[in-house]
């Protein structure tokens, strides 16, 4: 009995040496996510300079900033459809100093299109918070005189394969929703992958290629200004800021509708407390009149979630693009 005794009271000691130990690293987590920022905050983009994730991200840089006190830095790392900038930031340390702005293409379509990813789409991200989502659009160079979807698919169908489409690039939304486009309204287009949306739209208005599939923010100037042609929406409903572009299943695909959404995350593993006090943050300036008039002359629309809420949605895109690549057969 007298050894039992002793052998409790020696893991009594240890227990109480170890909580001892543990109480200062608490107590120096506390004060790093209080003290969160202390210094400039790397914001990854994985697409390239001019597209829609860009734009988004430098938006939302800007008032992080002027409520941080501290510089937000957008550093764009094109390629692979992404997947560079995610791997960064996927490897980088969960102290909340390297963000990823992504999309919906990104983090959920990547993984059945492109095989060779080094990273998890959802296990190695702490998800902060939805930002925004927006519908993408099918446009025409002038130089092809496609007028309307049903001129393009009246000619698509009279030789198959001959036009031409753009995209940011071979497994990218813009590719897959093109894919999809071609599934639904029974045409064949030849798919023309760049590094960015940019180029592609570049390409397109010097009439290098016929046309290109590009979000809707990452276009609206040269929408406005005559330089290409609108043909259709992907979104279930017609844009505010184009509303006089007919969606998809207006122009006869019937049921389609797309719209990707756009969230910051952490590397895995990042501090809950951490993670709430950003998504704090950033729900905070989208809930502020400026983001969302910002946003809505992009032809975007603030999209807000809790950092639960953004895990589960990415996961269930996971699973839902996983079973549309299996459909329209793209590998």
């Amino acid at each position: 009995m007298i050894v039992v005794g002793t052998r409790r009271a020696a893991f009594a000691v240890v227990a109480g040496m170890a909580a001892l130990v543990a109480v200062p690293d608490i107590a120096q987590a506390d004060d790093a996510v209080a003290a969160f920022p202390s210094r400039f905050v790397r914001l990854v983009v994985g697409q390239a300079p001019g597209g829609t994730t860009d734009v988004i991200a430098r938006a939302m840089a800007t008032r992080l900033s002027e409520r941080w006190k501290q510089n937000v830095i957008v550093e764009n790392m094109a390629g692979a459809s992404g997947n560079l900038g995610a791997q960064n930031v996927a490897r980088a340390e969960p102290d909340g100093y390297t963000l990823l702005m992504t999309y919906e293409g990104s983090q959920a379509m990547n993984p059945h299109v492109l095989p060779t990813t080094a990273f998890d789409a959802v296990k190695d991200f702490s998800p902060i918070a939805t930002v925004a989502r927006a519908g993408f659009l099918l446009i025409a160079s002038p130089k092809t005189g496609i007028e309307d979807f049903a001129t393009l698919v009246k000619r698509a169908r009279a030789a198959p394969a001959t036009l031409t489409y753009g995209s940011a690039g071979a497994g990218s939304a813009n590719h897959l929703i093109g894919e999809m486009l071609q599934s639904k309204a029974g045409i064949r287009l030849r798919h023309v992958p760049y590094r960015g949306a940019p180029q592609a739209t570049t390409d397109l208005i010097a009439g290098q290629i016929d046309l290109a599939v590009v979000s809707i923010p990452s276009i609206m100037g040269q929408v406005a200004a005559g330089t290409v042609r609108a043909l259709a929406v992907t979104s279930a409903e017609r844009s505010s800021a184009l509303p006089d572009v007919p969606t998809a299943a207006e122009a006869g695909v019937a049921g389609f509708a797309v719209t990707p959404w756009w969230g910051i995350l952490a590397p895995a593993k990042a501090d809950p407390a951490l993670v709430r006090k950003i998504a704090d943050d950033i729900n905070a300036i989208l809930a502020e009149d400026s983001i969302k008039a910002t946003f809505g002359k992009l032809g975007a629309e603030v999209f807000v979630t809790t950092s639960a809420q953004f895990g589960e949605l990415m996961a269930e895109d996971v699973r839902k693009w996983g079973v549309t690549v299996k459909e329209i057969g793209l590998k």
